[in-house]
């Protein structure tokens, strides 16, 4: 799990730094803008708490085999595939389509990543 909290912990001081920079390049003192670096700065605050929970909660057992990866393409792919449909409102029908086929593409992933850990887990307890 340490792994974790330190993707999270990377991610929320990345968006710390852009916050900073809002603050000294894009005038952020104006009211109409201040959301964007409230909302960028907040993003980076929930990533932060987020990456020292999932950090301080660790491993539940130290030496245990895991059946989960620490990396999975189809889940990324998924998340890629939500933001890219959420663009695609905006955008028009082209893009929502490329969107709900990347979006299942990762979802068929994460179900046969899903299939195969559970057959793993089968032949371990024989």
């Amino acid at each position: 799990m340490r792994r974790a909290a330190l993707v999270f912990a990377v991610w929320g001081v990345w968006l710390g730094v852009w916050t900073a920079a809002q603050l000294l390049f894009l005038h952020a003192t104006l009211p109409e803008q201040t959301i964007q670096w409230v909302m960028l700065g907040g993003a980076s605050a929930a990533a932060l708490l987020t990456g020292a929970a999932v950090g301080r909660a660790g491993p539940r057992h130290e030496g245990a085999a895991q059946l989960i990866t620490n990396e999975s393409v189809a889940s990324a792919t998924v998340a890629v595939g939500l933001a890219i449909l959420l663009v695609g409102t905006s955008f028009g029908a082209f893009l929502l389509m490329i969107g709900g086929g990347v979006t299942l593409l990762g979802v068929t992933g994460v179900l046969r990543e899903e299939r195969a850990r559970r057959r793993l887990g089968r032949r371990r307890t024989r």
